[in-house]
C-alpha cells in the first residue's frame, strides 16, 4: 500500500510539473509579447533620454560672447562670427560703428545695459544695421540708427521665422524694421 501511495503522489506531482511546466510554455508566449513591448517601451526611453540628454548638451555648451571697451570682442560682428547656434552676445554700452549680418540660427544679440547706452550705428548707410539671415535670432536693448540708404532697415527679417525683436530704439533709418516674407517673429516695445 505504501507503494501504490507513492506511485499516487510521484504522479501527482508529475502531473503538477507538467502543468507548471505547460504554464510556463504558455506564459512564456505571452511574455514573448511582453517583452516585446517592454523592448519598445526601453526603445522609446532611451532615444528621449538621448535626445534630451542631447539638447542639455546644447544648452550647456552655449557661451556667452562680450563685446566692448577692453572684452573678447571689438565688435558685434566678430562675435557673431564665432558664435554657434544657443550662444548669448553681451554688447556693453557704448557706440558700434557697423553693419551686422546675423547668419547664426538661435542667437541672442543684446545690450548689458539698454538701447539709451547701446548704439548701433550703420557704418555703411547703404546696407542694413542688423540683417538678420537665420531663424532664432533674437535681437534686444539697443539703438539702432543711420541705414538711410533706400528700402534699409535697422533691422531686416526677410523670409525669418521665430525670431524676438524687443526693447530696441530704431531711429533715422529709411526703414525702422522690414520684415517680409517672414512669419512667426515677435516685435515689442520697439521704438
Amino acid at each position: 500500500m505504501n507503494s501504490n501511495k507513492e506511485n499516487k503522489d510521484v504522479n501527482n506531482v508529475m502531473h503538477k510539473r507538467a502543468y507548471v511546466s505547460g504554464d510556463r510554455v504558455k506564459s512564456g508566449i505571452n511574455g514573448f509579447n511582453a517583452i516585446s513591448l517592454q523592448l519598445k517601451r526601453g526603445l522609446v526611453t532611451a532615444i528621449l533620454v538621448i535626445s534630451v540628454l542631447a539638447l542639455l548638451t546644447a544648452s550647456a555648451s552655449a557661451e556667452e560672447r562680450h563685446v566692448g571697451s577692453g572684452q573678447t570682442y571689438s565688435t558685434i560682428q566678430s562675435a557673431e562670427d564665432a558664435s554657434d547656434p544657443y550662444d548669448t552676445i553681451i554688447v556693453h554700452d557704448g557706440t558700434y560703428n557697423e553693419n551686422v549680418d546675423v547668419g547664426v540660427a538661435h542667437l541672442t544679440i543684446q545690450s548689458e545695459n539698454g538701447s539709451a547706452n547701446c548704439i548701433v550705428n550703420a557704418s555703411n548707410s547703404g546696407d542694413h544695421v542688423f540683417d538678420v539671415q537665420s531663424d532664432y535670432v533674437n535681437i534686444s536693448g539697443f539703438t539702432v540708427e543711420n541705414a538711410t540708404g533706400g528700402t534699409k532697415a535697422g533691422i531686416c527679417l526677410n523670409g525669418r521665422e521665430h525670431c524676438k525683436i524687443s526693447d530696441n530704439n530704431v531711429t533715422n533709418n529709411y526703414i525702422g524694421i522690414y520684415l517680409e516674407s517672414s512669419s512667426s517673429n515677435t516685435l515689442t516695445n520697439n521704438n
